[in-house]
């Protein structure tokens, strides 16, 4: 403040200091707003005593009653904008890398920030800035939206959303939007993360099953899921250049997914792969698995429940199989129900009933 005070982007006014917004002439370069709007957003800080309506305060008198320290002004506090920037000078330098916060600080808090900031040291405060949206919360039918505020009372934190939602599904929840727009938590949208989380492990459980395939004559070279996969890739890639777009990059991997789908559904009780086709289903779950993990979604191999292997899990799926044929429906509905209950789903197809772990 003394600093700005001697370059005289700062005055004194009955031991207030104000800062002098028409001295810094790249006020607004940030939220990039006219003279007109620059005033309207300072009349929350109105006081006839300032040079320019748009002035704001550094360091405010003492008041009765409220915590204050010395100054050459006289007793008082500093103002909220200049303790932030006295923070990231101290810790992170006169000109740093990277400044992020919530859209509604914008204006007037950080273009405060780079205007005392950069009027004091003559430099860049920071040289990328990353807004996040708001949180909004579901309200009544869920039609109508509202920011999430402390001020509302609407408020979840972060340790009870972990226990209703859990943290993958939580995970996906916030980066199924770009981090610069606003965010719907809701049942719906709950629910459609984890539904979208589930698509993609089933993907590698689909994946597993069919290099689980063998033949000892031939099999698919798989050349479409190998174009799928480096599609997926470079798409993935492509996204997380752009401004982190999350979005994006999580659609590659459901493109990947997809593809992965449509070979499962389509193969047949004989289908297996050759050995170039299981190279390259090798390489697709390398892929999936490894860019799924970049966004912190582990999709980990799943672990049969204690008690079971797999070849008795397919014996059981096998005599299921028979039961239906014989026409003992509800026998084959209990095994279902059973392992449907130890987390193992089973899918039936036009000449095979596969399984996957839940």
């Amino acid at each position: 403040m003394q600093r700005l005070v001697e370059k005289r982007h700062a005055y004194a006014i009955d031991g207030d200091v104000a800062f002098h917004v028409p001295s810094f002439a790249e006020y607004g370069k940030l939220s990039r707003r006219d003279l007109d709007s620059q005033i309207a957003g300072a009349r929350v800080e109105e006081d006839r005593r300032k040079r320019d309506p748009r002035d704001f305060f550094l360091w405010k008198a003492a008041k009765p009653g409220e915590p204050s320290w010395e100054s050459p002004w006289g007793a008082g506090r500093p103002g909220w904008h200049i303790e932030c920037s006295a923070m990231s000078v101290k810790y992170l330098g006169e000109g740093f890398d990277i400044h992020a916060g919530g859209s509604d600080l914008i204006f007037p808090h950080h273009e405060n920030e780079i205007a005392q900031s950069e009027a004091a040291s003559g430099k860049a405060f920071a040289r990328v800035w990353m807004h996040n949206g708001m949180m909004n919360v579901a309200r009544g039918d869920g039609e109508d939206e509202e920011k999430m505020a402390k001020s509302l009372g609407n408020v979840v934190g972060l340790r009870e959303m972990l226990d209703r939602v859990g943290g993958p599904a939580l995970r996906y929840l916030y980066i199924a939007a770009h981090y610069r727009s606003d965010l719907l938590y809701s049942e719906g949208s709950v629910e459609q993360a984890r539904g979208a989380l589930d698509r993609l492990q089933i993907g590698r459980q689909t994946i597993d099953r069919l290099m689980g395939k063998t033949t000892k004559t031939g099999g698919s070279d798989l050349a479409e899921l190998e174009e799928a996969r480096r599609v997926a890739k470079e798409e993935f890639h492509d996204a997380m250049d752009d401004d982190f777009s999350t979005p994006r990059a999580l659609a590659a991997l459901h493109g990947l997914v997809g593809a992965v789908n449509r070979l499962g559904a389509e193969a047949s009780a004989s289908f297996a792969p050759s050995e170039e086709g299981r190279t390259r289903l090798s390489a697709a779950r390398d892929t999936l698995v490894g860019l799924a993990g970049v966004l912190g979604l582990g999709l980990e191999e799943a672990s049969i429940p204690r008690g079971l292997t797999t070849d008795l899990i397919q014996l059981l799926v096998e005599l299921r199989q028979k039961a239906r044929e014989a026409g003992q429906y509800e026998i084959a509905d209990e095994v279902r129900s059973r392992l449907a209950g130890l987390g193992i789903v089973l899918e039936d197809r036009q000449d095979e009933t596969t399984w996957r772990l839940r």
